[in-house]
C-alpha cells in the first residue's frame, strides 16, 4: 500500500458483499483492517463492520469514484437520497461515527475520527427540504488511492468496475424509487 490508501475488497456472485477493507492514513501509519461480521473474530487485530445500509453506501460510493475517474464521462462520484436511501445511512454515519467507521478509519492525532475527512455533504442530515448529497473529498483520499477487489482480483478496468456497480446498485434504486412513490402518495 501507498501513502494513502483505502482497499475495499468484495466476495460473491451474483450479489458481492464487501468482506473486508484496508485503510492507510498515511506514510507513518499503520494498516487498518476491518472484516465483516458483528467480532473480527480469527482476525484479532482487526476491526469489524456489518453489512448495514451506510457500508452498501460507501462500497458503492467508492466504486462509484474510482469508475468517474478511469472514465471522465461517467456521472459525477456522489450518492443522492432521502431518508430510508444508501446516501442517508452513509451520512448518517459520518454524523454519528458509528464503532465500526472509527475502527474503519480510526482518529486523527486531536481524536477527531479521521473518516469525516475523508467525505464532503451536502445537505448533511437533511436539515433542511431536499435530498443529502455525500462524496469522497478527493483532496483527502484521491480517487487514485482507493483500490477495488472483487474475489481476489483488482479491478482497473472500466467495464469491470461497471459490472460490480451494476449489481451494487439494484438495491439503493429500488429503494430510492419506493422512497419516491411514498413521498408522492402522501
Amino acid at each position: 500500500m501507498s501513502d494513502k490508501t483505502f482497499e475495499l475488497h468484495f466476495a460473491g456472485y451474483p450479489s458481492p458483499e464487501l468482506v473486508k477493507t484496508l485503510f492507510r492514513a498515511g506514510p507513518n501509519s499503520a494498516v487498518r483492517e476491518s472484516v465483516r461480521g458483528k467480532t473480527s473474530g480469527a482476525y484479532s487485530q482487526a476491526g469489524s463492520f456489518q453489512l448495514s445500509a451506510a457500508v452498501r453506501g460507501l462500497s458503492l460510493l467508492c466504486t462509484k469514484t474510482v469508475l468517474a475517474s478511469k472514465c471522465p464521462t461517467e456521472e459525477p462520484p456522489k450518492m443522492i437520497g432521502s431518508q430510508g436511501t444508501l446516501a442517508a445511512s452513509l451520512d448518517y454515519a459520518v454524523t454519528k461515527r458509528p464503532c465500526w467507521f472509527t475502527e474503519m478509519f480510526g482518529f486523527e492525532a486531536g481524536g477527531r475520527p479521521l473518516g469525516q475527512r475523508l467525505f464532503t455533504r451536502t445537505n448533511p442530515n437533511r436539515k433542511h427540504a431536499g435530498p443529502v448529497v455525500v462524496s469522497i473529498n478527493e483532496r483527502a483520499l484521491p480517487a487514485t488511492s482507493i483500490h477495488i477487489f472483487w474475489d481476489g482480483k483488482e479491478l482497473r478496468e472500466p467495464e469491470q468496475l461497471r459490472a460490480l456497480l451494476c449489481l451494487l446498485t439494484p438495491l439503493e434504486s429500488s429503494k430510492e424509487y419506493t422512497s419516491q412513490l411514498r413521498r408522492l402518495a402522501a
